[in-house]
Order: structure tokens, then sequence, then C-alpha cells
């Protein structure tokens, strides 16, 4: 509810995110169901009123619920991903993430399973590497942290034996110490009736 969602706001403290729950919406930015920066009680209590409505009008019916989370933006932001290819099997994905993924294109692919040095070479195979490494004097992002997210990512694929179709983590926004994953969807293989 309304009420809840300004509690749990109050309990992490402003400024937090409010994001539409409901499987019917596997892109909710795109329909205006993710809002940011939101700084006051009143500022959650019209954002969570604008989310169901967000929601119902592109056709996910009323939301599951209204997520509210600590909004953190400092570092980049990656996309992680994994595809379940017909030809070859699951690929896993690194780039730049967030919105810039769709304007720069800059990902790398390699099979699993992933170990520290192939997720290693992954980054380094994109200018998002370039980044975490410390890019003109800035600082250098936790790359442990991506290089781990990776070997997880593989290793869920392959434990998996086919039943993922796909995994998409965007963005996943490395820190000077940690990562965070802000945003995710899994998609089932289908396998047929």
């Amino acid at each position: 509810s309304a009420t809840e969602a300004v509690a749990i706001a109050k309990r992490l403290g402003f400024p937090v995110v409010a994001k539409g729950v409901s499987a019917a919406l596997p892109h909710k930015s795109d329909a205006g169901a993710v809002l940011v920066g939101l700084s006051s009680v009143k500022a959650v209590r019209a954002a969570y009123e604008q989310i169901v409505e967000a929601v119902i009008r592109h056709g996910g019916g009323a939301p599951e619920g209204v997520l509210i989370a600590e909004q953190v933006a400092d570092g980049i932001e990656l996309v992680l991903g994994a595809n379940l290819d017909p030809e070859v099997g699951p690929v896993i994905l690194f780039g730049t993430g967030g919105v810039e993924l769709e304007l720069y294109r800059d990902v790398a692919l390699a099979p699993p399973p992933l170990d520290e040095r192939r997720a290693l070479a992954l980054i380094e195979a994109t200018r998002a590497g370039l980044l975490i490494a410390g890019y003109r004097g800035r600082p250098a992002l936790d790359v442990k942290a991506a290089v781990q997210a990776l070997i997880g990512l593989s290793g869920l694929m392959t434990d998996a034996g086919g039943r993922i179709q796909s995994v998409d983590i965007n963005p996943f926004l490395l820190r000077r110490r940690g990562g965070v994953a802000l945003g995710g969807l899994v998609v089932l293989a289908d396998h047929g009736a």
C-alpha cells in the first residue's frame, strides 16, 4: 500500500526508488513504472499512485506490489546477461549497461563456465573495462565484484542445465566497493507442452 511504501522509505532514508512489481511488464522503466530520486513522503505517495496507474495502463493489470529501495548512484552501470543459444548453448554477456546499452553496444560474449581469468578477460574486452580500471584519473572500481558476479551467473546457467532461456541484469551498478543489481529479468526456457 502507499502507507507501507512511505513507512519503508522512512526506514531506508531518502532518496529512494519505487518500482512496480509485475511479471507482465519485463521492462518497467519503459512503462513508467520506475521512479527515482523520491526525497519526501509526498513524493513516495505520488509515485506509488503513478506506478499503479502505469502498470494498469500498459496491460499489466494491478501490480503485485511496489518495491521501495535505497537509491544508489555512485559507480557505473553495467549489463550482465546470459542466453541459451540454440546453436552453441549458453553464452554469457558483459558490457556497458543502463540506457547506454542500446546507444553504445559495448558488449562481449563468452561461453561458460567462467573462472576468474576468463571473467576478467571478458571485462577487459569492453570499453567498460577501461572505466572499471580507473580511466583518466577516475577511481578504479571493484573489478573483483564484477568478476564474482560473472562467475556466479556462469554457474547459474551451467547448473540450470537448459532450464533458463535468458538472464538480463541491467543495470548492475559497479562501485568502488562492491556491486548491486538494480534490475533483473529471468526467462525460463520453453520446453514445449
